[in-house]
Parts: C-alpha cells; sequence; structure tokens
C-alpha cells in the first residue's frame, strides 16, 4: 500500500482560456494535515475541488491510498472517494436534526438505522455536542454549526478530511478556540486532512504542511516554521507577513540600503537591485546614535506580550517589528539589524545567497 494518503501528479485544470491549475504535483502522508493557502482566485478551492470529486481535471492525476480516482477520462465520483467534507458555508440541512445531518452519509452508504446511532453518538460527543443531537441547526450558533459539520465529515470515518475556510465565518475567538479543537481532534483519530484558507495564522495554527499556491501554481510547500522564516519568493514573503521588504543594492562588498552601507565581503557574489526581507527577529530597537537605521514611531500597538511597531525612515519607507518595550509614537530611535536574518532576491525573484560576516558593521552610503 502506498505510505501517500493523497498524490496528486502534474495536475492540470481550465475553465474556458483560464488556467485554474498549471502542473500541481502535491503528496501528502497518512496522519498529516496540509493547509492549501493563497489569495482570492489562486487556484486553492479548484484544487480541493478536484481531489473531492466536484471538478474533473483536464490532466494529470489524483490518486488517493494508492488509487487513482480523477485523470482524463477518469473521474471516481465523490461518494466513491470515502472523504469527509466541511464546507465554508457549514451546509447543513435545516429541516433535519443534528442528529440527522449527522448519520446522512452513513445512511448514504446503507448502514442500519440501529447502527447509525452508536456512530452519530461518537461524532457528536467527540465535537462536544452529545446533548444538542436532537436540536435544529438553525437553533445553534455559528461555531456549534460547524461543529455538526465536523462531526458529519468524520461519522464514516473518512480516509480523507478536507475542510473549505472551514474558520472564515466565525469571530476571532470561536475561530482560535475551534482551530485548537479541530487540531486536537484531527491528531486523536489519526486523520489524515486537507483544508483551504486565505488567512496565514489558521494555516500555521492547524497544519503540518503548508502549500501556497498563485495563479493556479504551486509556489512553495513547507513546514509552517520553514515558510515563514525562509519564505522562497518576496511574494510568499509578503503574504505571510514575514517582515519588511525593501528594495536594496548589492556590490562586490555589501549592501546599500536606505542611508546605510551593509558590508556583507566578497563571499557574495550578486551585483544589482534586489528585494531585502527584514524579519521582525532580525531587527531590535536601540539609542538612535547606536544604530543601523535610524527612524520615528509612527505606529504603536500594545498586543499583550509585545509591542507591535511601525517605524518610518527618512526616506519615507516603513519598518514592522515587535519589541517587549519601547517610546511613545512619534519619538525617534535606533533600529540594529541582525544581518545573518536577511533575505533576498533578484529581479527574478531568484534567491541570493548573502552569507554575511558575522562582525558586520555600517558606514556612510557612498
Amino acid at each position: 500500500m502506498s505510505t501517500h494518503a493523497l498524490n496528486i501528479k502534474r495536475l492540470h485544470k481550465r475553465f474556458g482560456d483560464t488556467v485554474a491549475l498549471d502542473g500541481i504535483d502535491l503528496a501528502l502522508r497518512r496522519g498529516q494535515v496540509l493547509a492549501l493557502l493563497g489569495p482570492s482566485g489562486c487556484g486553492k478551492t479548484t484544487l480541493l475541488r478536484c481531489i473531492a470529486g466536484l471538478a474533473e481535471v483536464d490532466g494529470g492525476e489524483v490518486h488517493l491510498d494508492g488509487q487513482c480516482v480523477a485523470a482524463p477520462g477518469r473521474h471516481l465520483s465523490p461518494d466513491d472517494r470515502h472523504l469527509g467534507m466541511v464546507f465554508q458555508d457549514y451546509a447543513l440541512w435545516p429541516h433535519m436534526s443534528v442528529y440527522q445531518n449527522v448519520a446522512f452519509p452513513l445512511e448514504m452508504q446503507g448502514v442500519k438505522a440501529n447502527a447509525r446511532r452508536p456512530q452519530v453518538e461518537w461524532a457528536l460527543s467527540l465535537v462536544g455536542l452529545g446533548d444538542f443531537a436532537e436540536r435544529s441547526p438553525g437553533a445553534l450558533s455559528g461555531g456549534q454549526q460547524q461543529r455538526v459539520a465536523l462531526a458529519r465529515a468524520i461519522v464514516a470515518k473518512p480516509r480523507l478530511l478536507l475542510m473549505d475556510e472551514p474558520l472564515s465565518n466565525l469571530d476571532k475567538g470561536l475561530r482560535e478556540n475551534l482551530a485548537l479543537e479541530i487540531r486536537n481532534l484531527i491528531e486523536e483519530l489519526n486523520l489524515t486532512a486537507v483544508f483551504v484558507t486565505h488567512d496565514q495564522h489558521e494555516a500555521f495554527a492547524l497544519a503540518d504542511r503548508v502549500a501556497v499556491l498563485q495563479h493556479g501554481r504551486l509556489q512553495q510547500v513547507d513546514a509552517p516554521e520553514a515558510l515563514f522564516h525562509t519564505p522562497a519568493t518576496p511574494e510568499i514573503a509578503d503574504f505571510v507577513d514575514a517582515g519588511t521588504l525593501l528594495d536594496g543594492r548589492l556590490d562586490a562588498e555589501g549592501l546599500a540600503l536606505a542611508d546605510v552601507y551593509l558590508p556583507l565581503g566578497a563571499a557574495c557574489g550578486h551585483r544589482g537591485e534586489v528585494s531585502l526581507l527584514l524579519p521582525r527577529r532580525a531587527l531590535r530597537l536601540c539609542a538612535p546614535e547606536e544604530g543601523l537605521l535610524c527612524g520615528r514611531i509612527t505606529g504603536r500597538l500594545f498586543q499583550g506580550e509585545h509591542l507591535s511597531l511601525q517605524l518610518t525612515l527618512a526616506d519615507g519607507r516603513t519598518l514592522k517589528l515587535h519589541a517587549p518595550h519601547a517610546p511613545e509614537r512619534g519619538c525617534q530611535v535606533g533600529i540594529d539589524i541582525d544581518v545573518s536574518a536577511l533575505r533576498a532576491w533578484d529581479a527574478e525573484a531568484r534567491l541570493i545567497d548573502l552569507m554575511p560576516r558575522a562582525d558586520v558593521a555600517a558606514s556612510a552610503s557612498a
């Protein structure tokens, strides 16, 4: 048996002249959780629909547990793929009770009524709704309705759980609580899951692996920590809010950035304009006369364990960083930079290895 619960090979999907998916290759091992992350229109929901059997593919293949379920000329129906689905709008039937909604997949599989009851009770107890079986979905809160949808998705013990923006209709507090509950449930049942989201925080909280899509193509597939700390392109860095992107220029010895020059040594062979990522962890406040850069605090938000700051440089560009404490808005501060944490890309978005020296110092830009 294949070690992959899901294996997608060179998948293509078009809608008329529009290419929705362009050569997607993706594999997911059993027990893993994969987030499909990207902006609206990037192809993530189309990819989920191709996996679910709700859309036919124009090229490539989709394999579930080693079985080809989708390819040109081959399309296994959603019912025959043995999947669980959680939809963005819950998709609960208002004329059915909670119990009847959760029991529906079992009924479609031909499970007898007396055999359905313990399975439905098991699923409802897992999501904390054991006492809500006879309620109407319309009498429940949004969070409770999503729990009913989750119970319905897992009641038949699917080989793959699919979720389309499962938390987007909930307020912030409910999103955080339900995200933790979903993650715990997935681990408890050792489920394999794929979910769609446009929210990087949701992707990082729930997933073992995150696949970033842009314009129908996979840009990066990585663990959440790796994706955030080592984004493959400036676009990904911007989308996941990995820090501040600034334009700079590399020459034979270093990097010109704003009004300072950072010597990097001869190890860096690139010359020319670059897009530079300054992660928040690379920036530290200091006295104005001690910093590599100097700026004014133009944004200051208290967020519990840290302050979220926006600093405006003399040339008008802004930096984002976190600090445990800081002067008030409007004050001038210095910014020290850990050059080893910087990432840079050339004009074609190719990653540049800066390989900085440990003893970087700043000097005035010529």
